[in-house]
């Protein structure tokens, strides 16, 4: 028989033990309910996701950005010879310049653009020995070669005391915390372009394994009417990137076709 002392220890053990139940249980109401809240946050804020076929790469573009059309393969002729020269209007003729290892671009019509590049294609082309070959390992310094070119400006060799400091690489993960989605670790670059046309853009470095990717945001400071707004739309967008480490494999053909030719500048 327990006595009196040992029948209320084990009530006291019995409804600490309840206590600790009901505390987990609300902590995983709470918890599920804030996962609700954040994939809420992303398909409002967010399209549907896209997909490069075969790359592993994935992202759920901001709302606002429409996805331009990739330029059509052309057809070989009866020698199995390509001849024709595509035009790319994705690329970004109003800065002057080619974006290397351009995959996909969005834009908000008349304020600001969005592009992702990467290497993959580079190591198509270089298994199969065609075209111009450049180094997979090269890509995002091609890619800071050529912005430094449009934006007329020098990336600094120290990395950024801050995220606000322009033309110097700042390192962050995003998201901050894994919460809701894992971190990736990103270069950030923010550069301005302050002769006319002005331009400037938030550039987005990041690599998994072998492969590298860049996601650039450009925007006009005179024509863009949310900035700020567009900008955190890519950030969060950041958060649903999808970057596999896998080398490709396969025949050289890029995502829609050849990268030659320029767009026509948009009406900033």
């Amino acid at each position: 028989m327990f006595s009196r002392g040992g029948g209320c220890l084990l009530l006291a053990l019995a409804l600490g033990a309840a206590g600790c139940g009901q505390s987990t249980y609300a902590e995983r109401v709470n918890r599920t309910a804030e996962v609700f809240t954040y994939q809420a946050k992303l398909d409002q804020n967010l399209q549907a996701e896209w997909t490069q076929p075969g790359w592993g790469v994935s992202m759920r573009p901001p709302v606002r950005f429409r996805l331009k059309p990739a330029p059509v393969q052309p057809k070989p002729d009866a020698e199995g010879n390509v001849v024709e020269v595509v035009e790319d209007t994705r690329q970004p003729s109003y800065l002057g310049v080619q974006l290397p290892g351009l995959v996909a671009a969005w834009e908000v019509p008349n304020e600001a653009f969005l592009y992702l590049c990467s290497n993959h294609q580079r190591f198509l082309d270089a298994q199969a020995a065609v075209g111009d070959l450049h180094s997979p390992d090269n890509l995002l310094s091609d890619i800071e070669t050529v912005l430094q070119q449009a934006f007329e400006f020098q990336l600094s060799a120290e990395a950024a005391k801050g995220p606000s400091e322009l033309h110097a690489k700042f390192p962050e993960r995003i998201p901050t915390s894994d919460k809701f989605a894992q971190p990736k670790v990103f270069d950030t670059l923010r550069i301005e372009k302050t002769s006319e046309p002005q331009f400037a853009a938030r550039v987005y470095e990041h690599k998994s394994d072998k492969i590298q990717v860049a996601v650039i945001y450009v925007y006009s400071p005179k024509y863009t009417t949310s900035p700020t707004e567009l900008e955190n739309g890519v950030r969060l967008a950041l958060e649903t990137l999808r970057v596999d480490p896998v080398v490709p494999r396969g025949a050289a053909k890029g995502p829609g076709g050849g990268t030659t030719g320029g767009a026509k500048p948009p009406a900033f």
